[in-house]
């Protein structure tokens, strides 16, 4: 763990003001992806009381379906046939929509709206101008796997992750651990977009001063990427201002999440890239849940810079929240 001592002025003056989240409402649209294990979904919405307060949140529960028959309808005889069974299937997802809704609802949560999402053929706009009418600040995309041990996030989640304006939390594991216990790993970096996640993270999870968070911050060192300065680099006066480095980062960012009243249990400097080593260390300890701030980058931008939040998206396969 890096010892810090904030110069808590500093740092509030550098991170700008915060909003306190104490009994703000956040308008939540959550998606159910069913998969081939529906009866999988009701313990990752049990998970849900883990990570948020039914009070602080109104929900809108989107129901969202590949309609196969009209991307088959060249095949007429086969389009028919598959009419039936969808049809039975049909009836199968208003049951498992109905426990779903009855699972929030006994847990204390308002499901203020309902709305049908058709995904079969549609873009990414199409799909967002359909969410847009929930105006949501947070999409939650519940992933049921045929294990119920989490899955590799799906396409359709990517599209709607990399595409939203909204904060992201992708659900895909279930959450047994206490709040004393819950593992939350919050990456941060001195971007502004690490700045945003510390301010927003107690919004829009409920992380009480039981909940020990862990910062995490990973430094890429110039001669890494490039060998021919190496031998020009004074190893120990590098480390020394990497760590420096690293503790105004946890300073700025501790700083902010102690006037939400989040704990700061420990902070971790990795060395690599972000995205591979934090990766990595989450494969190994298996954290509940890693929130990270994005950069909102788009297009050539996101392609030559990367992101972090992006590629944990598409290959990591913990609960994940991208904040924005």
């Amino acid at each position: 763990m890096s010892q810090i001592q904030p110069n808590r002025t500093q740092a509030r003056e550098q991170s700008g003001p915060v909003t306190p989240a104490s009994d703000r409402v956040t308008r939540v649209a959550l998606i159910v992806e069913y998969g081939e294990n529906a009866a999988a979904v009701l313990p990752l919405i049990e998970s849900l009381n883990t990570l948020l307060s039914p009070q602080s949140v109104a929900i809108t529960l989107v129901h969202a379906e590949y309609d196969w028959v009209s991307l088959h309808t060249d095949f007429a005889d086969e389009a028919q046939e598959m009419g039936a069974r969808l049809a039975r299937r049909e009836t199968a997802l208003k049951e498992a929509n109905q426990a779903v809704r009855s699972a929030l609802i006994q847990r204390g949560y308002a499901v203020t709206g309902e709305l049908e999402l058709t995904i079969a053929g549609e873009s990414p706009k199409a799909l967002l101008t359909q969410l847009k009418a929930s105006e949501p600040e947070l999409l939650i995309l519940v992933q049921a796997s045929a294990s119920g041990n989490g899955t590799k996030v799906s396409s359709f989640a990517v599209t709607l992750a990399t595409h939203t304006v909204a904060s992201v939390l992708i659900l895909r594991k279930a959450i047994t651990a206490k709040p004393e216990h819950l593992k939350l790993w919050v990456g941060v970096d001195a971007s502004e977009a690490s700045l945003n996640l510390a301010r927003k993270l107690g919004q829009y999870l409920t992380v009480t001063d039981e909940v020990p968070v862990t910062l995490f911050t990973v430094q890429s060192p110039v001669y890494q990427e490039n060998a021919l300065l190496a031998p020009f680099v004074n190893q120990s006066v590098l480390d020394e201002a990497l760590q420096s480095n690293a503790n105004m980062i946890f300073e700025m960012c501790q700083d902010i999440l102690e006037t939400q009243g989040v704990t700061v249990a420990d902070c971790r400097r990795l060395l690599g890239s972000p995205a591979s080593e934090l990766g990595a260390v989450a494969e190994a300890e298996e954290p509940d849940v890693i929130a990270v701030g994005s950069h909102n980058r788009k297009g050539m931008l996101a392609w030559l810079l990367g992101s972090v939040s992006s590629q944990l998206l598409h290959w990591d396969n913990h609960n994940l929240l991208i904040v924005r």
